[in-house]
């Protein structure tokens, strides 16, 4: 699974690659272990849900 995040600019440098990080959502129960595999200072808009 690949999730994308956005983090504000003020958190941004505490986020390293390799680090371990929980996915939770209000769409599914439970948590999701994943890794930090990418980091970018910007983000490119994506239409993941269509009207």
């Amino acid at each position: 699974m690949m999730a994308v995040a956005e983090v504000y600019q003020t958190d941004i440098g505490k986020v390293k690659l390799g680090q371990q990080a929980v996915i939770s959502s209000q769409t599914f129960t439970g948590e999701l272990p994943e890794t930090i595999v990418q980091i970018s200072l910007t983000r490119n808009k994506t239409h993941i849900l269509h009207e």
